[in-house]
């Protein structure tokens, strides 16, 4: 099976600052939508709690450097494979804080769910 690594990572950053050294974290310079037409079905998407306008957010990127893609939950994530990526499957990373229980407990809690 084809897979892409830190499938998202051909976005923006979120910091103008990455965007200028995004050789040291860009992995993916298609899109995922151009990424499927290749013939990739594993996709890798790392994501990394953030908080928003009073809401909880996972927020897509590759170590420090976020992207401008993010999620409400994980299963948004699921449904929004299943339905535009039909045969695809996704490999979901906590990125970073694991060590925080509660964001720790969250992905899991979710990924149980999806």
């Amino acid at each position: 099976m084809i897979g892409t690594h830190n499938t998202f990572t051909y976005l923006e950053a979120t910091n103008s600052l990455y965007n200028v050294f995004n050789a040291f974290w860009r992995c993916q310079e298609i899109s995922v939508r151009d990424q499927y037409n290749m013939g990739v079905r594993l996709f890798d998407i790392r994501v990394s709690e953030v908080f928003e306008n009073g809401k909880k957010w996972w927020q897509v990127g590759h170590g420090i450097a976020k992207v401008k893609q993010k999620f409400v939950n994980l299963e948004n994530i699921c449904i929004y494979f299943k339905s535009q990526y039909p045969g695809s499957m996704i490999r979901l990373m906590l990125e970073d804080k694991s060590d925080e229980e509660a964001i720790l407990n969250r992905f899991k809690k979710e990924a149980d769910t999806v």
